[in-house]
């Protein structure tokens, strides 16, 4: 009987469950802890070690008994396993955000002020977009999880917040850099570009360009106006 109610439980609930996989799936792009450093670091061999040994072709050359004491061990690390919880939470701040815009897209396609395409647009975007903020969130407050390592409800409840303001300050931080990169890159690109245009071929070809405008207005004024009527 339970295992007839687990099966329709799946079965219903099934898009849920896919969601949620492809969420969990989405944080091996964000997750930056030491274990994953490790283990990918691990796996690269440098452009000079020499081959892994074959066990078929080259045979030890030591006694049975010293066998143990030359056995290669697999050092790399366990990969770390993602954070659960702050996961799920993340996963719910996604769909309350996907049903909230979801709500805004269909209510400005029904005033009219959008199409129904740009509609659907809009709230695939801003569903993805809730995606990666919120999984930006659950990086930062898995960090603090790793460190703090709360043991009560209200201890979690701080770690959360603090993985929240740690994020609100990161994210801060990127805006204001992304903005003075960017208001540096337009200056130079400004410069660029008047000191092209002030250059003589510049100035060559703006004289050229003009004098060819001239003379083709000349040549569509007609010759001979017209004269008034006595």
């Amino acid at each position: 009987m339970w295992d007839v109610l687990r099966i329709l439980w799946r079965v219903v609930f099934a898009p849920v469950w896919l969601l949620w996989t492809c969420y969990k799936g989405l944080w091996w792009a964000f997750d930056d802890s030491d274990t994953r450093r490790a283990a990918g670091s691990a796996t690269i061999a440098p452009p000079d070690a020499p081959p892994p040994p074959n066990p078929h072709t080259d045979a030890p050359r030591f006694a049975p008994d010293q066998s143990k004491a030359f056995e290669i061990t697999d050092s790399t690390p366990a990969p770390a396993k993602p954070p659960i919880g702050p996961l799920r939470g993340g996963f719910v701040s996604t769909a309350i955000l996907s049903i909230a815009s979801a709500a805004i897209a269909s209510s400005l396609a029904d005033e009219g002020a959008i199409t129904d395409g740009r509609a659907w647009a809009l709230w695939i975007w801003a569903t993805l977009m809730a995606s990666v903020g919120t999984l930006y969130i659950v990086r930062h407050v898995a960090r603090r999880q790793a460190e703090q390592e709360p043991k009560t409800f209200w201890g979690r409840c701080r770690m959360t917040a603090g993985g929240i303001k740690d994020a609100a300050f990161g994210a801060g931080r990127g805006m204001g850099n992304a903005y003075i990169k960017g208001v540096h890159a337009a200056k130079v690109t400004r410069n660029a570009v008047q000191k092209a245009a002030a250059s003589p071929p510049a100035q060559a070809a703006k004289r050229g360009m003009f004098s060819a405008w001239t003379a083709l207005r000349r040549k569509s004024q007609p010759t001979n106006p017209p004269t008034a009527p006595a």
